[in-house]
C-alpha cells in the first residue's frame, strides 16, 4: 500500500494491470489472433468496417427490439392498457430508427465541417 500512495497514479495504473493481467492477455491474444486469421478486415478502411459492425449490430438490435417491443406491447394490450401499448410501440419503432439515422446524421455533421 505504501509503494501505491508513493508512486500516486502510476503505481494504481501499475497496480490495476497486475491484478488483470490474465484478462488483458487474453484480450491480447484475441485481437492478435483475428488480426492473423483475417488481415483483410483488420487492416480494411476504418469507415467499411464501421459500417460492416453497424450493419449486425443494426441486424441483432432489429431482432431484439421486435421481440422485447412485442412482449411489452401485448402485455399492456392483454392488461386493457391501450395508450401505453401504443406509447411502447412509438418508443421501440423511434429506438430502431435512431439505430439506422445516428450514423447518416453523424455523417452530415461531419460534412459540414469539412467544408
Amino acid at each position: 500500500m505504501v509503494i501505491i500512495f508513493k508512486l500516486g497514479k502510476a503505481g494504481r495504473i501499475i497496480k490495476h494491470l497486475e491484478r488483470n493481467k490474465k484478462i488483458y492477455v487474453t484480450v491480447g491474444y484475441a485481437v492478435a489472433a483475428s488480426i492473423i486469421l483475417d488481415p483483410s478486415t483488420a487492416f480494411a478502411d476504418i469507415n467499411s468496417g464501421g459500417r460492416a459492425i453497424h450493419a449486425k449490430l443494426c441486424l441483432v438490435g432489429k431482432w431484439v427490439i421486435a421481440i422485447k417491443g412485442s412482449i411489452d406491447t401485448i402485455q399492456a394490450v392483454m392488461n386493457g392498457d391501450f395508450q401505453s401499448a401504443k406509447k411502447m410501440f412509438f418508443s421501440y419503432l423511434l429506438c430502431f430508427a435512431v439505430m439506422l439515422g445516428l450514423p447518416w446524421s453523424l455523417d452530415q455533421v461531419e460534412g459540414v465541417f469539412k467544408q
